[in-house]
């Protein structure tokens, strides 16, 4: 039997091919020969380089067959992450994403902010966004891989974290205020939950450089009437704060040092260490704010 390796591929598992070539092509001997003249393939190298450049042109029943042989083959994340990319995206026309610029259709948390329900249901990004869902023809053991290799979920993730801030925030003029209340205490909860296995640096710094917190009245949705905190409260001069902007209320002293001059966060959100502390200017100009107010203005019983 005479093989051509220079112009067509000879699968050793194919019905056509011989088995006495196949058994031959089995040997180590011959796999070693034939991989010093590049000649010899293993199934995750004939994927990655004579498949995987042309899956975005396949059907989606075809990428989904490439990609359940593939991707159980992958172990290294930064080989996942690389080009050819391999995920399909859900976007309007053909997109093909790394595993880390794709969010987790199945984690909770994405889901209040995105505004669906259910395994099917995401939304076709814009294309020029920096993260994509899935496209729905996946099946269930590829997007499991594709957690394993990078998949973006919102628990321990600073950058997911930050674009989710981005997300809410771009909602704020279309939700009611009441589910904007609870989509960012909400997603509060998540960045606490979080915090402590976020590195330093960037990934915090993002989340706490995302204005998306609303302490107006409405969004807080509080009865704060016969308290301090009514006495002249802080007047924001705009409708969002970053985390870095706001002063623990639930802190035993910060925020009686401060309530006229910093804003105070809402109601039912977590403590959380990243909340700003009150300056001696800060303190200072309260101090000054209480003491403009008219005689009287301070209930005894307070």
């Amino acid at each position: 039997v005479r093989l051509d390796l220079d112009t067509a591929f000879v699968f050793r598992v194919s019905i056509k091919t011989p088995p006495e070539v196949s058994d031959a092509l089995g040997l180590v001997e011959v796999k070693e020969i034939l991989a010093e003249q590049g000649k010899y393939f293993d199934m995750k190298t004939w994927l990655q380089k004579q498949i995987l450049p042309h899956l975005e042109s396949m059907i989606p029943d075809d990428q989904v067959i490439v990609l359940e042989r593939l991707l159980p083959l992958l172990q290294d994340i930064e080989e996942a992450n690389s080009e050819p990319y391999l995920v399909p995206a859900e976007t309007h026309g053909k997109m093909m994403k790394p595993p880390f610029l794709i969010l987790d259709p199945q984690d909770f948390t994405i889901q209040e902010i995105f505004g669906f329900h259910g395994e099917e249901d995401w939304p076709a990004l814009d294309g020029r966004q920096r993260y994509h869902f899935p496209a729905k023809s996946l099946s269930a053991p590829v997007l499991s891989h594709l957690r394993r290799l990078g998949m973006r979920k919102s628990v321990g993730d600073g950058d997911c974290l930050a674009y989710l801030c981005q997300v809410l925030k771009d909602q704020h003029n279309r939700l009611p205020w009441k589910r904007y209340q609870e989509l960012q205490r909400g997603l509060m909860q998540r960045i606490v939950e979080s915090w402590r296995v976020l590195p330093a640096g960037p990934h915090r710094d993002a989340i706490l450089q995302r204005a998306f917190v609303d302490t107006s009245r409405d969004a807080d949705s509080t009865d704060l009437s016969d308290t301090l905190f009514e006495l002249k409260p802080f007047t924001p001069p705009n409708e969002l704060f970053k985390l870095s902007e706001l002063v623990s209320r639930a802190h035993p002293l910060d925020p009686y040092l401060c309530w006229t001059t910093l804003p105070l966060c809402p109601r039912g959100f977590p403590e959380f260490e990243g909340y700003q502390r009150p300056t001696l200017k800060d303190v200072v100009a309260h101090a000054l704010a209480l003491g403009s107010l008219p005689d009287g203005a301070v209930p005894v019983h307070q």
